[in-house]
């Protein structure tokens, strides 16, 4: 199986978004940017032209100029000698829009009013939206996102640009829906009549908003579909259509549109999901300057690109990923590791970070032209050190999740019509704020329960249901199989839908109703319909019933287990992933679902690998303390790979450390500081005088210790608290990059009987250098529009913070152990 972890091609590598401030970029700092970028393990960008630099004026280059458009073409080839992908953002900024969009084709919004004799009347305006964030030369109205002819007006800009171009990029973006308040087109009215069959202007009560009644939320439903309807068939799809026709694939945000997100990604070449704040794990530590919490439902959003992605045979499911993930300057490899974990548990395979600034060698502060909103993967920034050893492990995992597909045996029905019906506002929208459309729906709930009970499912629309056909029982769609279709609690299904059901039904497939059947069909003209012959199960007892169709190989977190999710390569060999997202140590039995004499193990964060021999009910041994994972991988013939095992401490033991502790202070800042000798580990900020309390970067430990164990297989080495990376090297061998929890290696390969030299080159966060320059005063922070913000949305100031603690803390073990023997 070595092909399946022989990493080849840009894509299994992370991308980053890449800001160009200003647009203000020159040929020389493109190639330095990108050059650096590909030595550490980037696979391509994204082009976002924003707002500039104050003082930079000068240097601003107009959108779609013919100097912007000779530099993007620049780029282009650098990055083709590079070996990197490049994807652009239509427009600049966000929402797509700009100066070629006329008033006309602005977005539109509905202004209804009672009157005290109890009738309504209307008034149609536009939003007054612009383009937010906008390049120089970028500004104008947001494009309104329902009409063709808005598109058009939108990409014939771009006419220019695309006739120059020699390489053209692999995609062009569209991020997620933000264009408020846009509910009315100037042929709505006509769209709605033709659609549903009846006038909608002669519905204004039920359209306030102000009406529950039945007939209200019926009227909502019609509305909100002839909406997302024009969204689709109007915008995005065109806009896919008029990309392939230069040969440009599209990558493309859903979430936040006021529609079915199954379909609208769908329409995608790449769909992409989001990670917008972050997770405390229980591992990990609370992070001391806070943290936008993400709600635990979070990979149910997520799993609605991938989902898009499986049910119709796209081999990527991209995500934008820690934007606002901690404060400026505070996120650490360790913290996103687990983040990263989720992610691919939930199908997504095409890491974009949020995100790279162009930020030349002639920005007059530390830390360089920066984006308003974190996180900041700049090469300024003390975290790229030791970034490219996160980027070998994501292109390890993302090399086989894009080799391979996710064989989520489960489909969970999304009914978009309930959704759809409940009164509100008219422009639903279903953004990555889960308690506005999606938590506490049956839907949600039914989504969660199976995520937390290691249940793997792919969510489907009735659209996306219609391309389903049943063969020995199995409902395929695409290249996707599955055992189950589970129906949620839903109200309102569309007639369609239950034909194709009952379809489905005799042709073999298990669908399993939760709860309740539908009741009606949507819509004004809907109607009461009664199933017959279809299997209903509460809430109570359903994972018992799935678990008659369905194996988990282990037992889920929920019961003290791990995340698993099972892939399928093109030759038919199995593979599982396992992550322990859980703050207990996991060791048990791994039930298998294939026969084979040898079971593949690979570790994708040490890169080790080794083969396991299944027992006689299939089942291996597996252990993964809190953060780590592993893929476990069916093959049939060994090549020289060893065995694996897992490695049972003797005792847990400390460095036999002689001498003290040597520190050198060797990148990071304008001042370094002097060298330290230590005898106790402790924070660098404990030291004496300010200049350790401000320091980041990179400082160097260095010791000697003796070795002389004879009876043991292995030296586990063990660090107490790393903050927060760190390059081993042992007798000048460079062993591995600790930047993940439990923070060990196995080193025993390194060690020589008798005295060892040991140096840790170890790097910590921004916070304590920006921390400091915000106490003296320093005008880093000049950029324009909103410049910089905490996550709270208001001015960032860091002079009040503490020093952060640094360097590697408490105890280090070296600890012999054994080859654990077989359970």
């Amino acid at each position: 199986m070595g092909e399946i972890t022989t990493v080849s091609g840009n894509s299994a590598k992370p991308w980053t978004r890449w800001w160009w401030m200003g647009n203000a970029v020159e040929e020389k700092e493109l190639t330095r940017h990108l050059e650096t970028y590909s030595k550490a393990g980037i696979g391509g960008v994204e082009i976002s032209c924003i707002y500039g630099v104050k003082g930079e004026e000068g240097s601003y280059i107009e959108f779609l100029s013919p100097q912007w458009r000779h530099l993007v073409r620049y780029t282009l080839k650098e990055a083709q000698r590079l070996g990197l992908g490049v994807d652009i953002t239509l427009g600049s900024g966000w929402p797509y829009g700009g100066p070629m969009i006329s008033e006309k084709n602005a977005p539109k919004r509905i202004k209804i009013e009672r009157h005290e004799d109890g009738s309504f009347s209307s008034e149609v305006e536009g939003t007054g939206q612009q383009v937010k964030r906008p390049a120089p030369g970028a500004e104008g109205h947001v494009m309104c996102p329902y009409t063709e002819n808005a598109l058009k007006e939108f990409t014939d800009a771009y006419k220019t640009f695309l006739s120059e171009l020699e390489e053209y990029p692999r995609c062009f973006f569209c991020d997620s829906f933000e264009v408020y308040q846009a509910d009315w087109t100037d042929d709505l009215p006509e769209k709605f009549k033709e659609l549903k069959g009846y006038d909608i202007s002669a519905h204004l009560a039920e359209l306030s908003g102000k009406d529950s009644s039945e007939a209200a939320e019926r009227v909502f439903c019609d509305y909100r579909e002839t909406l997302f309807l024009m969204l689709l068939e109007n915008s995005i799809k065109p806009w896919a259509d008029w990309a392939h026709s230069h040969n440009v694939k599209v990558r493309y945000q859903a979430h936040g549109s006021p529609g079915n997100l199954l379909d609208l990604y769908a329409a995608a070449d790449i769909p992409e999901t989001e990670i917008f704040g972050g997770n405390n794990f229980d591992f990990l530590p609370e992070p001391a300057e806070g943290i936008r919490a993400i709600p635990a439902s979070c990979p149910i959003l997520n799993k609605f690109a991938s989902s898009a992605a499986h049910l119709t045979g796209k081999r990527l499911a991209s995500s934008e990923t820690f934007t606002l993930h901690r404060e400026h300057f505070c996120g650490t490899l360790a913290e996103m590791k687990p983040e990263l974990d989720q992610l691919f548990l939930c199908g997504i395979n095409h890491i974009f970070f949020h995100g790279s600034t162009y930020s030349p060698l002639s920005a007059k502060q530390w830390p360089g032209w920066k984006f308003y909103a974190p996180t900041h993967f700049d090469i300024s920034d003390p975290l790229w050190h030791d970034l490219p050893a996160m980027n070998s492990y994501i292109c390890r995992c993302q090399n086989i999740f894009q080799n391979a597909r996710m064989e989520n045996e489960i489909l969970l029905y999304f009914p978009y019509h309930d959704m759809a019906s409940k009164p509100g506002e008219r422009q639903l929208r279903c953004s990555t704020q889960l308690d506005r459309w999606l938590d506490g729906t049956p839907f949600g709930e039914t989504a969660f329960m199976l995520w937390e009970n290691g249940f793997s499912a792919d969510y489907i629309s009735d659209r996306l249901l219609e391309k389903a056909s049943v063969i020995d029982g199995v409902i395929r769609i695409a290249d996707a199989r599955y055992k189950i279709l589970l129906i949620p609690k839903t109200v309102f299904m569309p007639s369609e839908t239950i034909k194709k059901l009952i379809e489905l039904a005799d042709k073999g497939a298990s669908i399993i109703f939760c709860d309740t059947l539908p009741k009606s069909t949507p819509g004004y003209f809907g109607s009461v319909h009664k199933f017959s012959g279809m299997e209903t199960v509460n809430n109570a007892s359903l994972c018992g019933r799935l678990l008659k169709i369905i194996s988990r190989p282990c037992p889920p977190p929920i019961s003290g287990g791990i995340n698993t999710v099972k892939l399928r390569t093109e030759d038919g060999k199995r593979i599982y992933f396992a992550s322990n997202l859980s703050a207990k140590s996991f060791a048990g039995d791994f039930k298998l679902d294939f026969d084979s004499e040898k079971t593949l193990i690979f570790d994708p964060l040490s890169n080790l690998r080794g083969y396991l021999n299944p027992d006689k009910q299939r089942s291996i041994h597996i252990e993964l303390k809190a953060g780590q994972s592993l893929f476990i991988i069916e093959t049939e013939s060994p090549d020289k790979t060893p065995q694996w095992h897992w490695m049972h401490e003797n005792r847990k033991s400390l460095l036999k450390q002689k001498g003290a502790w040597k520190i050198e202070f060797i990148d990071g800042g304008e001042k370094i500081p002097e060298k330290v000798n230590l005898d106790t580990l402790v924070s660098w900020t404990e030291f004496p005088g300010q200049e350790y309390k401000d320091f980041s970067g990179t400082a160097r430990y260095s010791t000697e210790f003796e070795w002389n164990e004879k009876d043991c297989d292995e030296a586990i080495l063990q660090f107490e608290k790393v903050h927060e990376s760190a390059v081993i090297r042992i007798n000048g061998h460079e062993c591995g990059t600790l930047w993940s929890h439990p923070f060990e290696l196995r080193a025993g390969r390194y060690l020589k009987h008798g005295v060892n030299k040991l140096e840790i080159d170890v790097t910590n966060a921004a916070t304590n250098r920006v921390a400091a320059l915000d106490r003296a005063g320093v005008s880093w922070k000049i950029f324009h529009d909103i410049n910089i913000i905490n996550l709270q949305y208001k001015a960032f100031d860091a002079s009040g913070w503490g020093p952060r603690p640094s360097g590697i803390i408490g105890n280090i073990w070296l600890s012999p152990s054994m080859k654990r023997m077989a359970l």
